[in-house]
């Protein structure tokens, strides 16, 4: 069991993988990368700014670990990053899209 942490990305928040998944991730992941909120937000508004997306924070952790450059990628590698869900409420959403003055 994991010590819960406070999270923007609340659908990635748990203390103990799910016995489906577990043994999924056992076999085929490499690495777990931690991913910091302030990246998880910067994924966020640039997937809203560049691509016109509105992706929920726990879709966006693959974005925000690619800017933050927690993920080494190679200069010709192609990198996917999926998006999926739609766990955010409005409010949280207009907090953070607020553009600084």
């Amino acid at each position: 069991m994991l010590p819960l942490k406070n999270t923007i990305a609340d659908g990635l928040r748990l203390s103990v993988p799910g016995q489906n998944p577990y043994p999924i991730i056992e076999k085929y992941v490499d690495e777990i990368i931690l991913v910091e909120d302030e990246h998880i937000v910067a994924g966020m508004r640039t997937l809203a700014k560049d691509a016109k997306l509105i992706a929920e924070p726990a879709a966006s952790i693959g974005v925000g670990a690619l800017l933050a450059g927690s993920i080494d990628v190679k200069p010709d590698e192609k990198v996917c990053a999926v998006l999926s869900g739609g766990n955010w409420d409005l409010s949280d959403l207009a907090e953070i899209y607020k553009v600084a003055e």
